[in-house]
């Protein structure tokens, strides 16, 4: 189970709100300046996410909790992002070159980018449905406790 904390910031019934901000491991990678991730993250801010889930801790607006997502739904969530649409441009550049060369594998590839992306995003729409895959509110800190960051379970 992977843990991330969360701030509650409303409460309805059984059911709580909770924002969790955006984790970067941006600081801690020697890459960090030449990557990728770290300019969308400069480029499209750390926002935070709000979830509404289930609560059986009794957390209050204003709370602490700590969240938790079986590892495999991340691990083949990443598998599907990442991995995708880099499938469908090869398939798509590769498609291209045999049919009309250097122009046809740039437009096969863009093809095969765009029909990865629709795949991710009505796949992902699909998933949104999956309870399975949704964090569960794991407990409520006490408070005042220092934040702990996005860690495993597993000590094996």
């Amino acid at each position: 189970m992977i843990e991330e904390q969360a701030r509650v910031v409303g409460r309805e019934d059984q059911r709580i709100r909770v924002e969790v901000e955006r984790q970067s491991t941006c600081g801690q990678c020697s890459a960090r300046h030449g990557c990728g991730t770290e300019v969308l993250s400069r480029y499209l801010g750390r926002r935070p996410v709000q979830l509404e889930l289930e609560d059986t801790t009794g957390a209050q607006p204003g709370d602490r909790v700590v969240l938790g997502i079986a590892e495999a739904a991340l691990v083949s969530g990443s598998a599907a992002v990442y991995l995708a649409p880099l499938a469908a441009l090869a398939a798509g550049g590769l498609a291209g070159e045999s049919l009309g060369g250097e122009v046809g594998s740039i437009v096969g590839g863009l093809a095969g980018l765009t029909a990865g992306l629709l795949w991710l995003r009505r796949h992902g729409q699909r998933l949104a449905r999956d309870q399975r895959l949704m964090p569960v509110v794991l407990r409520r800190l006490p408070a005042g406790e220092a934040p702990v960051q996005f860690h495993s379970m597993n000590r094996g």
